[in-house]
């Protein structure tokens, strides 16, 4: 407003020097008439100056308006922002919800993904045993067997053993003398020169589905603990419908035992329709009680192998609970010996992830075919094929797998 009034100012000044300077400038002008023209030119600069500060006034208030409407609009625009800082606890429990529900319809299909990725890994072992079992079998003459017989004991050096040359695995093998005799595995300790073999974990004797730890503590007869690795994978010892449930108590109608020189020709069923190599679950290392109920996939029962008729027939698990003197959780950790009870060298008496657990009794056992793999088993058959077997698989179709000679005409489903 200030600087409105000063530009008036100075323009009403302008207004009257305009109006007097032609009259200073025409000679013999009267005093009386510079009166009047100052008069005139102040009235007009008057009236003049007024329309100005008017005009300049409404500019003034104008520009003022549109400040104000801007500054408006501004807050307006600014005050939800400003007033809506977080969210509602309605808003956050409905976001929840949704992130709670996704997780829940994809951790199965992930879970799933995974495990397929592992079933597959597990195939391609197998597939990679089956074939060097082929070239085993080329160099030989005959299948890898579970050890020869001892002067007191078998040497039974496991069949993977044998395999390690033709698995990449020939520094390992190196470790392993062949000559030294290993002695009864309830009354002699593991020769030392083994030692550093026996609790060497290969990863191509594991499944990737199993969880369990490679390694375990042995104790040997001596008190002496030493860490042993284990291995998923077992070679057929036979159906065990022979009742040969010891792989060092003479021949059966399976490929691998103590002593056996099996050849590919002697499969007279089909290489295809022959079980070479299957799968099952290792023990955590540890015994239970007979008053304890673990899981039956992973220990072993401690009873008389000569039960498995009568709890067959039955179909009551209290025929065993009678008879248990305890559980066993040293399945499959130690794949050096085959005919230790905790060897890779398994029979098929039990249908694979059957309800009814392992029985052990000293050398013998009383075996099934065990996998996390949901419904079922994979397989390597003699002609180096892998299949998955069902859980729910005939018995009769199960028997025919582990037999090389028996004439039934049973295959894979």
């Amino acid at each position: 407003m200030r600087n409105t009034s000063c530009c008036a100012d100075r323009h009403r000044r302008w207004l009257v020097f305009q109006v007097l300077l032609p009259l200073l400038r025409k000679k013999g002008t009267s005093c009386g008439q510079l009166k009047q023209g100052l008069k005139l030119g102040t009235g007009f600069a008057r009236e003049h100056g007024q329309r100005l500060v008017r005009k300049n006034w409404r500019s003034v208030i104008g520009k003022s308006r549109h400040m104000n409407e801007r500054r408006k609009s501004k807050e307006s625009s600014v005050k939800p922002l400003l007033s809506r800082v977080g969210f509602t606890l309605v808003e956050l429990l409905v976001v929840i919800a949704i992130i709670g529900l996704l997780i829940a319809l994809l951790l199965p299909a992930v879970q799933a993904a995974r495990e397929a990725a592992r079933r597959a890994q597990c195939c391609n072992n197998l597939r990679q045993l089956g074939l060097a079992m082929h070239n085993y079998h080329d160099i030989h003459r005959m299948l890898p067997n579970a050890g020869f017989a001892g002067p007191t004991y078998p040497n039974d050096y496991s069949p993977l053993a044998k395999l390690l040359p033709f698995v990449e695995q020939q520094n390992l093998h190196n470790l392993i003398d062949f000559r030294i005799t290993l002695g009864h595995v309830g009354r002699d300790d593991l020769p030392e020169a083994l030692w550093e073999a026996a609790r060497t974990p290969v990863s191509i004797f594991l499944c990737p589905s199993d969880g369990e730890k490679p390694l375990h503590d042995l104790t040997l007869p001596s008190g002496r603990v030493i860490p042993v690795a284990g291995a998923n994978y077992a070679m057929n010892q036979g159906s065990g419908r022979d009742g040969m449930f010891n792989p060092g108590f003479g021949a059966t109608d399976g490929l691998c035992w103590v002593g056996a020189e099996i050849r590919l020709d002697d499969v007279l069923d089909g290489t295809s329709n022959t079980l070479a190599l299957t799968e099952s679950l290792r023990g955590p290392g540890t015994s239970l009680p007979s008053t304890d109920r673990p899981n039956h996939q992973i220990f072993r029962a401690r009873a008389p192998t000569t039960l498995i008729d009568a709890i067959e027939q039955s179909g009551d698990l209290s025929v065993l609970y009678s008879q248990l003197s305890g559980w066993d959780g040293t399945r499959l950790m130690y794949w050096l010996r085959g005919c230790s009870p905790t060897g890779p060298v398994m029979n098929g008496r039990l249908l694979p992830n059957s309800r009814i657990p392992d029985l052990v009794s000293g050398s013998a056992k009383v075996t099934a075919a065990r996998s996390w793999h949901p419904g079922g088993v994979n397989a390597c058959l003699c002609d180096g094929s892998v299949r998955f077997v069902s859980q729910t698989i005939a018995s009769t179709a199960w028997y025919a797998l582990w037999t090389r000679a028996g004439g039934e005409v049973e295959s894979v489903p």
